[in-house]
């Protein structure tokens, strides 16, 4: 199961429509409007860290930046849901 989330980050796309991985009031679909990277640290022997963050519109009006680990595919969480 892992390595499936894993592996849907180099899928997920502008255009996909996404839900909250993370606990949140309700299920609220989302879709990703815009991508861009961002880098969240480093140190001189390793370089820089880079992060793929990912600008939502969310169905109640909120845009939000998110990384992909708090993102779910909305159509695999509905899979994953049964």
């Amino acid at each position: 199961m892992i390595w499936q989330r894993c592996l849907w980050r180099w899928l997920v796309k502008v255009g996909d429509v996404v839900i909250r991985a993370y606990a949140h009031k309700g299920i609220l679909p989302g879709i990703i409007v815009d991508q861009y990277e961002e880098i969240i640290g480093g140190c001189e022997h390793y370089g820089d860290i880079a992060s793929t963050m990912f600008i939502v519109q969310w169905a109640d009006g909120l845009q939000t930046g998110e990384m992909y680990e708090e993102l779910d595919l909305y159509e695999i969480s509905l899979i994953w849901s049964q």
